[in-house]
């Protein structure tokens, strides 16, 4: 099967580099050879093993007639087998008797409970003037689950959209009283012994399983229980939300019926009122009342907001794919996992979490990141539901240094559906209004063969309005042209759709604006810094053997990593794979790998200018504030000498 596997993907790659495809004649003749060598090797292996068996040297072929202990070994997982069924039918017998204690002792006083609470709700939201009952939530709805246990409130706190009026003032306010300054942070004091913290959405999930554990199973001794058979009041304290359940459905139906009797009967009585009402009133007071009220103008209507035409409603799913496939945008990410993603963990962790101004993140923790905001969120539904939503996601840093990659294996990770909008697959491809029809496809595939991740790499691209600047870029049309219809479409991702919009970016310092508009559309950024010394030691030793190399004790890994000081990851993969050709892997063996190989390539090659690496590193980062210009504002702006 291994062999299989082999010549498909062979066979696959020929077919994405170019090559003619196969015919269906020797398709299925590939495909016969495959089946039958499979065939063949088996038999092969099964007639090896009789024979071995005839002539007694077969050390897998175990008998219990020549073993004791393998006999006896079988004896008692038979037994075994025997006993867990019979204890299984035991166990099912039970449920069933404790179902049926709990609905006769304890089914009547739930039924009051859960009515009571119905009855309490539906008189708090009774109308006042026609006496009318709020309408029932339908059983598809819940029901009255949410009335007789409302869920719990968030351990966090979502703000709350300000109109624009509001903001509009606000923002008057603080130009009149210039730029507050914020204060001084105070760093908490490192504690050794405090254990590692929880966030606050998931906090409330570890406190009852702790409960549930100490409740069960922490004051409980089962040593000398060696049957291992159920506890009755544990099966009961089981069963009892399930028999809570099926008689508050029972009590849904009950209060249904009675509901439509209820409003049936108000209805018949405002007819019978009104009725009575329109024989006692007179005719000249009718015809007042018309004349008022024609005399009184209606007040205009609301006017709805305009939402966004689906240019693509009459089209299939089918033909969308099809189109975005063949244009290049629905992509097969590449193979790629984690795993090849080099991190360690840096000695300056701790410190960069209370104040991450002065240090760089470890590559370790931007692998985290990535799996916590990329990967998570689409696919653990309680993660989903739970953590804060995160719709957007910036991947920023040098060149060649790893972020494309962490996309990737977030798509094989999260098992989601590439879609690739960087400006050079869509170069040319959409002009004018096309654009924005090809961005309503592209979302609403995204949506429908969820989970997916939407990449666009080069995204300060979008945001930059210098027309020279855009010349620089080479490419056909205007890569600003597609970016309000993208905020647009990122805007109208919703909890539950499972999308993720993913932006890298090697230069962000391109993007206008202070702050930058590229750093306030994303909800989060990552910063993926260059390889510090620890963390090129390991990619060296990582690259040079995952391109068939070896590293023995005579290749200094300390002295190269000071060497390679200033470039990045992908440019010291370039370096092993410019060294470790097919003729020098097969030399390994023989005459080991030194680091003379590597550093005449380094020396040649120019490294990052530091310059560079300073902008990027303090791009979004927030300033740090002197404690003179936090106590004193005046003095921080310069005032004048007395």
């Amino acid at each position: 099967m291994a062999k299989t596997r082999t010549v498909q993907e062979e066979a696959l790659k020929k077919q994405q580099a170019g090559h003619e495809p196969l015919s269906s004649e020797a398709a299925a003749i590939r495909m016969q050879s495959a089946a039958r060598g499979f065939l063949f090797r088996c038999r092969v292996k099964h007639d090896a093993n009789n024979e071995m068996s005839l002539l007694n040297i077969n050390p897998f072929a175990r008998s219990a007639a020549q073993d004791a202990a393998f006999g006896r070994l079988r004896e008692i997982q038979l037994k075994r087998r025997s006993i867990q069924l019979l204890n299984y039918d035991e166990y099912l017998d039970a449920m069933r008797i404790a179902k049926e204690q709990l609905i006769d002792l304890e089914g009547q006083e739930m039924r009051e409970i859960i009515q009571e609470s119905i009855n309490k709700w539906l008189n708090d939201h009774r109308d006042p003037d026609t006496g009318f009952f709020p309408p029932f939530p339908k059983a598809a709805d819940g029901g009255s689950k949410y009335i007789v246990q409302p869920p719990p409130k968030l351990g966090f706190h979502v703000e709350e959209k300000k109109g624009k009026k509001e903001d509009k003032k606000e923002g008057k306010k603080k130009k009149a009283k210039g730029p507050p300054v914020p204060p001084h942070p105070v760093l908490p004091e490192e504690d050794p012994e405090k254990p590692p913290s929880c966030p606050k959405f998931f906090l409330r999930h570890v406190r009852e399983c702790l409960e549930l554990y100490t409740r069960n199973w922490h004051d409980k001794d089962n040593s000398a229980e060696l049957t291992q058979k159920h506890d009755m009041e544990m099966l009961k304290s089981h069963l009892r939300p399930m028999v809570f359940e099926q008689i508050r459905l029972e009590v849904d139906e009950t209060t249904r019926a009675i509901l439509d009797k209820v409003k049936q009967k108000i209805v018949a009585e405002l007819k019978a009122a009104r009725k009575k009402q329109k024989g006692d009133a007179a005719k000249p007071e009718k015809k007042e009342a018309k004349k008022d009220d024609a005399d009184e103008a209606a007040p205009p209507p609301k006017k709805k907001p305009k939402k966004l035409k689906d240019t693509s409603a009459q089209r299939t799913i089918e033909s969308l794919y099809a189109e975005l496939a063949k244009a290049g945008i629905i992509q097969a990410y590449p193979k790629r996992d984690f795993s090849e993603f080099v991190a360690t963990d840096s000695f300056f962790g701790t410190n960069f979490e209370m104040d991450p101004v002065g240090l760089d993140p470890s590559m370790s923790q931007v692998k985290r990141l990535a799996m916590e905001y990329c990967v998570f969120p689409l696919v653990s539904d309680f993660v989903h539901e739970h953590a804060p939503f995160i719709k957007s996601v910036l991947l920023y840093g040098g060149s060649l240094n790893g972020k494309k990659l962490l996309v990737h294996a977030a798509c094989r990770t999260a098992g989601a559906t590439y879609i690739n909008l960087s400006p050079e697959v869509t170069d040319g491809q959409y002009p004018g209004k096309q654009a924005t029809k090809m961005l309503q496809m592209a979302f609403k595939i995204a949506r429908v063969m969820a989970p997916s991740i939407v990449h666009v790499d080069g995204v300060e691209k979008l945001f930059v309005t210098d027309k020279k600047k855009l010349k620089t870029y080479g490419l056909k049309d205007k890569a600003n042209r597609y970016k309000k219809p993208l905020l647009k479409e990122v805007q109208g991702i919703r909890p539950g759709d499972r999308v993720m919009f993913v932006g890298t970016s090697s230069s962000p310092q391109d993007s206008p604006g202070k702050p930058p508009a590229l750093a306030n559309f994303f909800n989060k950024r990552i910063y993926v810094p260059y390889p510090d010394h620890g963390c090129r030691s390991s990619l060296w030793r990582a690259l040079i053997e995952r391109h068939g190399g070896r590293v023995t004790d005579r290749f200094n890994l300390s002295t190269i990593s000071h060497v390679s000081e200033g470039y990045s990851s992908g440019m010291i993969e370039q370096f092993c794979k410019a060294v470790l050709t097919e003729k020098r892997k097969r030399k390994v063996k023989s005459k080991p790998l030194v680091i003379d190989e590597f550093t005449t390539l380094i020396y040649d090659t120019k490294p990052v200018d530091p310059e560079v690496h300073q902008v990027l590193r303090e791009w979004a980062k927030p300033k740090a504030v002197d404690p003179a210009a936090a106590q004193d504002p005046k003095a921080a702006k310069g005032g004048k000498k007395k």
